[in-house]
């Protein structure tokens, strides 16, 4: 068995611990995740006291959705990250209705539109649709797609080691 398929096996043990109510899974899923997790919060925001709620909040609705894992459509990582992004997005959104000034904390992705980084920055921090992020990088959808996929087998890859 490889390291990453063993890592895969451990993640579904992860779910259906937590999808059977086990609470110190999810303290086992926070000390796994939370680095990886918190460093896309960091990237989306500029603000430490947002990040270290948006990161809380992030586990918070994994807890309650649990349910929605499903191995069959994604990694448990990806699904983690999904979680995290759409809470990161809805405090952000949160937080730019309540301050119309403009100050917008959002990331702001990297000029260079040639990386793979860009893709997935462009959908995950900024919130765009796979469309939008291939227009913008005047690409296809299918290359933003693939840029995103490389980036999440390299985020994958941090964890793993």
């Amino acid at each position: 068995m490889t390291l990453h398929s063993a890592n895969a096996a451990a993640d579904l043990q992860l779910a259906a611990s937590l999808q059977e109510g086990k609470q110190e899974s999810l303290a086992v899923v926070y000390d796994k995740y939370a680095p990886a997790l918190g460093g896309i919060i960091n990237r989306m925001v500029n603000e430490k006291a947002l990040a270290e709620k948006i990161l809380q909040d992030s586990f918070i609705n994994a807890w309650r959705q649990v349910a929605t894992f499903d191995p069959a459509n994604s990694s448990f990582f990806s699904w983690l990250i999904n979680i995290t992004r759409q809470t990161a997005l809805a405090a952000l959104q949160s937080q730019q209705q309540a301050n119309s000034t403009g100050n917008n904390p959002v990331y702001n992705a990297p000029s260079n539109l040639a990386s793979q980084e860009t893709a997935f920055d462009l959908v995950y921090y900024k919130g765009l649709s796979y469309a939008a992020a291939a227009t913008a990088l005047q690409a296809t959808v299918a290359e933003v797609k693939t840029g995103i996929h490389l980036t999440l087998n390299k985020l994958k890859q941090q964890i793993v080691e």
